[in-house]
């Protein structure tokens, strides 16, 4: 599969601030790049795991890991109305010629538009504007996952189990040199900094129930001023199992599963929005149904 298209836009000048001082439209140039080069990573992590003799069934494991990425690829421009801006120096061509403006339009591989209410005309554009994807960024990715678990043995009473994991997660990107940092982690429809889940389990015989509690860290909302939380989402599940015990005839290797997935039908946290249809959910971190049911029935041959 080759590289996306690169495509074209002519734009009217009006539409950026500040605006070209001769008010003449902006030749926008967008989309893949053949030569894009692979992106870079270097990675470490370290991890300390404990298993204690005096309390037998328990071990824990806490992880810490760093990535740092290097040539990711990205579109330069951040504020596409600020294309203007110092920052945008290298990826803005000011006055350019016909001969440079026809020579990048048969240069895409894509479409070319018109999007103000002129004809086309190359001698009257006050810049080019290369915002292709290229290898510009630089991201540096690092968290720490944790996780324990704890195993009891009742004998004839059947045996208990309780685990949980947590993860905190950080990430910055700086998208070209100059740019403040992007936060890519803790912001709205990008995952929350915090997750975590707690499961008990206990197991008798031919039955398995278990409940699990799951924990989704809140974000921030930054899409509009001002900058607002969207909270947490606390979900509980359960699920019981139960396994035929006959040595033959047809509940051999039979078994029955119910699950319910958020128990309480808890609601999660609404969003702002300025578009009548859009869901008011984020909907990356959040899951659009409410409490949910399911029977299976298993037979093994």
């Amino acid at each position: 599969m080759g590289p996306d298209p690169s495509n074209a836009q002519l734009l009217p000048g009006s539409e950026f601030d500040p605006a070209p001082s001769n008010g003449f439209p902006v030749l926008y140039l967008f989309g893949g790049n053949k030569n894009l080069k692979p992106e870079r990573a270097t990675t470490w992590s370290v991890s300390v795991a404990l298993t204690p003799e005096a309390m037998e069934g328990f071990k824990a494991e806490v992880s810490y890991f760093n990535t740092r990425y290097y040539n990711r690829v990205g579109s330069p421009i951040v504020e596409f109305t600020k294309l203007f801006d110092s920052v945008y120096n290298q990826y803005t061509r000011l006055d350019p010629t016909s001969a440079e403006v026809l020579d990048s339009i048969n240069g895409i591989t894509g479409v070319f538009q018109n999007f103000t209410d002129g004809a086309f005309d190359p001698s009257s554009v006050s810049a080019i504007v290369q915002d292709y994807l290229q290898n510009i960024s630089v991201q540096k990715l690092e968290g720490i996952d944790f996780s324990a678990a704890y195993t009891h043995d009742f004998q004839q009473y059947g045996r208990a189990t309780i685990n949980g994991s947590a993860s905190y997660l950080k990430s910055t990107r700086e998208v070209i040199p100059g740019l403040p940092l992007v936060e890519q982690v803790g912001i709205i429809f990008t995952p929350p900094h915090w997750r975590g889940r707690i499961t008990a389990n206990w197991q008798k015989d031919n039955v398995d129930l278990s409940a699990t509690v799951n924990y989704v860290g809140k974000t921030d909302d930054n899409r509009f001023e001002p900058t607002v939380i969207v909270g947490s989402f606390t979900t509980f599940d359960t699920v019981a199992t139960i396994r035929g015990n006959s040595a033959s005839g047809i509940f051999t290797n039979v078994e029955w599963q119910v699950g319910i997935q958020n128990l309480f039908n808890s609601k999660p946290p609404s969003i702002r929005t300025n578009r009548a249809a859009q869901v008011l959910v984020d909907s990356v971190n959040h899951s659009l149904y409410g409490r949910t049911a399911s029977i299976t029935l298993r037979k093994r041959w």
